[in-house]
């Protein structure tokens, strides 16, 4: 067991979960982040005028597979609008992203060393939220629904940001909470800090794992997530329940089958592989929710380009909607704020393998201003009611926030 007990004082450093223990990185050889029209190197203070998306193409291209899997002390978070560049959205009249916002951020550490986060100190934590008003949602969702009605789509998934105030408190309860439980930990759960700032989701949803399967092939699996209900008390005949009922809503079950095949045509997209389904649909318990999720696996030829693989499945279809380009576009229309970190995906190795997560149960955070954004929201269909869509949106802020209001003792 680590005997760390506090969080690092330095201004970069991660904490990565990885298959059941949190490691921490620290001692960055380079902090990279990465605009449409520029590159920042936060260790130098230096900005260097490029074009931001042909440097982070460049960086995904030039590392082989091998290459990438041994070395596993680095994080490249890409935010959801890189999707917007990659998919080739159509442009309108306003200026989709302002010229200051993040795209992307990379980092790569020289240390790793094991951390629990139940050995750091009890420390009161108090959150004040701001939700988003039923007014507005219900705004937003009929006007969805009205590119449903239409046919210029047939999922869309619509979020909305939950604005909170640390009143007191900071980042080590923060992490304290969240984390020091094995049972509330989602399996891809991580937070990176730059400074004042700092990006946090305790996901559970893997959009790729890609690892070498023999001389000649590698294997790449999805297991995207949809469908959501409330678990109240969490134990086995609950969960039993719950499943059940998530099992047979057609609603539901339309939904993932979805965003299912909308994924297979993604991993197509690769190489034209033969995509294998090994779960047409099975239960996920995170903490607080059960959700339904599908699970696919292909084989590839060793000498695939990590970048075609990224691209072809960034950003993922479990939190666009399909058809994912238009719907991309329909979002954008839709939601007031960009999405960022949130919806986005962290790419990361460990454990011999490549992973690419989608960056749900995230927030981002400003220590400076005590500021936390959170983002929830889920996939709307022509079935879609509009008050238990805003209620499965509250369910899923309610899942986070209800871990930092549970007791330790």
């Amino acid at each position: 067991m680590s005997e760390i007990n506090s969080l690092p004082s330095s201004p970069f450093w991660s904490l990565v979960h990885r298959r059941g223990n949190f490691a921490l990185l620290t001692h960055p050889k380079r902090v990279i982040k990465v605009y449409s029209h520029k590159v920042v190197d936060l260790l130098s203070n230096q900005e260097i005028i490029c074009d931001g998306l042909c440097y982070l193409e460049d960086l995904l291209d030039q590392n082989h597979f091998e290459g990438l899997i041994k070395e596993d002390k680095w994080l490249i978070h890409l935010f959801y609008e890189v999707g917007h560049y990659w998919n080739k959205t159509e442009k309108k009249e306003k200026p989709r992203f302002h010229p200051d916002q993040v795209l992307a951020v990379v980092v790569d550490y020289q240390e790793e060393t094991p951390f629990d986060p139940a050995l750091l100190s009890d420390e009161e934590l108090e959150v004040s939220w701001e939700k988003p008003s039923f007014k507005d949602y219900q705004r937003a969702f009929e006007s969805g629904k009205e590119y449903l009605r239409r046919g210029d789509c047939y999922q869309y998934n619509l979020t909305f940001p939950f604005k909170g105030k640390l009143l007191q408190g900071g980042l080590s309860s923060l992490v304290k909470r969240l984390w020091s439980r094995s049972k509330s930990v989602g399996e891809f759960a991580h937070l990176t800090v730059l400074g004042p700032e700092y990006y946090i989701t305790n996901t559970p949803e893997c959009l790729f794992e890609w690892k070498k399967k023999g001389e000649h092939s590698t294997s790449l699996e999805s297991r995207p997530i949809k469908g959501t209900l409330l678990l109240e008390k969490g134990d086995s005949l609950e969960v039993k329940e719950k499943w059940q009922l998530l099992d047979e809503s057609e609603k539901n079950e339309s939904e993932l089958y979805m965003i299912t095949d909308l994924i297979r045509n993604d991993l197509n997209r690769i190489e034209k592989p033969i995509v294998k389904i090994v779960e047409k649909k099975a239960p996920l318990v995170v903490h607080g929710l059960i959700h339904s999720y599908s699970h696919l696996r292909v084989e590839l030829a060793k000498e695939t380009s990590f970048l075609k693989i990224v691209k072809s499945l960034f950003p993922g279809g479990s939190i666009t909607g399909a058809p994912k380009i238009r719907v991309m576009e329909i979002i954008d229309d839709l939601e007031t704020t960009p999405r960022g970190f949130y919806c986005g995906s962290t790419l990361m190795a460990y454990d011999h393998s490549l992973i690419g997560t989608i960056n749900i149960r995230a927030a981002k955070g400003d220590l400076s201003q005590g500021s936390l954004t959170y983002h929830a929201g889920g996939g709307i269909t022509w079935e879609s009611d509009l008050t238990d869509e805003y209620q499965e949106m509250d369910n899923k802020f309610l899942s986070f926030n209800s871990l930092l209001t549970l007791s330790l003792n």
